[in-house]
C-alpha cells in the first residue's frame, strides 16, 4: 500500500512538471542569426526605401526585427484604410503568404487567403455562391455568359496551382467541365457543354452551346438573335464576321431547299483572342439548330490582372481592385475597350486542344435536336397549379399568374 503511494506521488509530480515546463526555445538559422548581429540603425535606414509589402515581409523572418521595425507598417495593410493604394500593397503580401503553400489561394476581392475547399465550388451551390463578394465582379462582367455558368476564377486558380506545384488537380478540373442537360431560357430552348484541359501550363476551354429554334422561322430573321460570342463579337448583324455565304443568309426560301446545313469558317477575334465555329442545320419539318464552338486560352490564372483570363470578360473587369494604373487605365479608356489586337495564329488554340480534329464539323444528331425539341412542348403547355380558396374548401385549378413563359392573364 505505501508503495502504491509513493508511485502515486511520483506521477503526480511528475505530471506537474511536464505541465509546467515550457518548449525549448528554436534554434534560430544561420540566415537569422546574420540579421540578429547587423546594427539596428541599418534596418530603420532600409525601411525608408522599402513598400510595406516588403517591410512587413521583412519583420517576420526573426523576432529581433519586430522589435526593431515596429508594427507602424501593418497600418498599411489593415482594411480599415480608405486609400486604393491599401488594396494593392495587401494583395501583394497575400500573394507572397500563399506561393509556397498549395492549399491556399489569395482572393482579390475579400483580400484574404481563402483554402483550396472543392465543396465549397461545387456546382449546385452556384446561385447561392453567386451572391458573394468573391464571385459577383465575375458575374457581372459575364464569365457565365462568355465562358460558361460553372466557370469560377477560385476554382481555376487552384486547378493551375495544383498542376504547377505537382498536386492533384483533376477534383478543380473537373469542376469546370460539364456535359449540360436541355433548359428552357427567355428565347429558345439551349444546351451547353465545356471540356477544360491544362495543356503546356494553359488550361483551355472548349464550349459548346446548341439552341432550338422552331422551323416557322426563317434564318435570315434567326440570325438577327442576339447571342453572345465574346464581349466584342455576337450573332446578331454581323454577317461578314460569321463568313458565311450571303446567297444562304438571305434567301427567303432557304428551309424548303436542299441546302439544309451551313457553316461558318474558323473565326478569331481580334480583341480577345477567342476562336469561334458557328454551325447552323436544318431538320425538315421541324426546326433550326445553331451550334456554336468557342475555344479559348484562359492563361495560367496566377492573378487576375493577367490578360489571357479578363481579356474574355473585357478591360472593364480591372477598373476595381488591387490592379496597376496601367490596368485601370485601359478599363476606364472607352475608347480601348476592344484591347490591342491579340496577336496570334488563327486556329491556333483549338489546335492545341483537340490535334487534328479542327476543321472537321460536328454535325448535330437527330436525337440532341429532340431533346432541345421536347422543352419547347413544355412551353407550349401551360402548367397547372392548385389554388384552394379560403371561402370554400373544394380546391380549384386555375392556372397561375408566376407560371414561366405565360406572362400576364388576360
Amino acid at each position: 500500500m505505501e508503495k502504491l503511494k509513493l508511485l502515486s506521488k511520483k506521477l503526480k509530480s511528475r505530471l506537474k512538471s511536464l505541465k509546467t515546463k515550457r518548449p525549448p526555445n528554436p534554434q534560430p538559422t544561420p540566415k537569422n542569426l546574420i540579421l540578429q548581429r547587423l546594427n539596428s540603425d541599418i534596418f530603420l535606414y532600409l525601411k525608408q526605401f522599402l513598400t510595406p509589402t516588403s517591410t512587413t515581409c521583412l519583420a517576420l523572418t526573426c523576432k529581433s526585427l519586430i522589435t526593431i521595425l515596429g508594427c507602424n507598417h501593418w497600418r498599411s495593410l489593415s482594411l480599415t484604410s480608405s486609400t486604393r493604394s491599401y488594396k494593392k500593397e495587401l494583395f501583394s503580401f497575400l500573394l507572397l503568404l500563399e506561393s509556397d503553400d498549395p492549399d491556399l489561394i489569395t482572393c482579390r476581392d475579400c483580400l484574404i487567403l481563402h483554402k483550396g475547399d472543392r465543396n465549397h465550388y461545387l456546382p449546385i451551390a452556384q446561385v447561392p455562391r453567386r451572391k458573394q463578394e468573391c464571385f459577383f465582379r465575375e458575374f457581372i462582367n459575364g464569365a457565365y455568359l462568355y465562358i460558361h455558368p460553372y466557370f469560377y476564377y477560385g476554382v481555376f486558380q487552384m486547378a493551375m496551382k495544383k498542376y504547377r506545384m505537382g498536386g492533384d488537380y483533376q477534383p478543380f478540373l473537373d469542376l469546370l467541365q460539364f456535359n449540360g442537360q436541355p433548359r428552357l431560357t427567355d428565347t429558345f430552348p439551349s444546351k451547353t457543354s465545356a471540356v477544360a484541359r491544362i495543356i503546356n501550363g494553359c488550361m483551355i476551354v472548349r464550349v459548346q452551346e446548341d439552341i432550338f429554334i422552331p422551323t416557322r422561322m426563317e434564318l435570315e430573321h434567326i440570325l438577327k438573335f442576339y447571342l453572345p460570342i465574346c464581349p466584342h463579337k455576337s450573332l446578331s448583324g454581323r454577317d461578314e464576321d460569321l463568313d458565311l455565304p450571303n446567297g444562304q443568309l438571305h434567301r427567303p426560301q432557304i428551309h424548303k431547299s436542299k441546302l439544309d446545313t451551313t457553316f461558318s469558317k474558323m473565326k478569331r477575334c481580334y480583341s480577345c483572342g477567342m476562336e469561334y465555329e458557328i454551325l447552323i442545320q436544318l431538320f425538315e419539318g421541324v426546326g433550326w439548330v445553331i451550334r456554336v464552338v468557342k475555344w479559348m486560352d484562359v492563361g495560367e490564372g496566377r492573378w487576375p490582372g493577367d490578360q489571357g483570363w479578363w481579356k474574355y470578360l473585357g478591360p472593364r473587369y480591372c477598373i476595381h481592385g488591387p490592379f496597376p494604373p496601367a490596368l485601370r487605365q485601359i478599363a476606364s479608356d472607352d475608347l480601348a475597350y476592344h484591347g490591342p489586337e491579340i496577336q496570334s495564329r488563327k486556329g491556333s488554340i483549338a489546335r492545341r486542344f483537340q490535334g487534328a480534329g479542327v476543321g472537321k464539323h460536328v454535325m448535330v444528331v437527330r436525337e440532341e435536336m429532340e431533346e432541345l425539341r421536347a422543352l419547347v412542348r413544355l412551353r407550349s403547355e401551360p402548367m397547372i397549379t392548385p389554388y384552394y380558396q379560403t371561402t370554400n374548401s373544394k380546391p380549384k385549378l386555375e392556372i397561375s399568374s408566376d407560371t414561366p413563359f405565360l406572362g400576364k392573364k388576360s
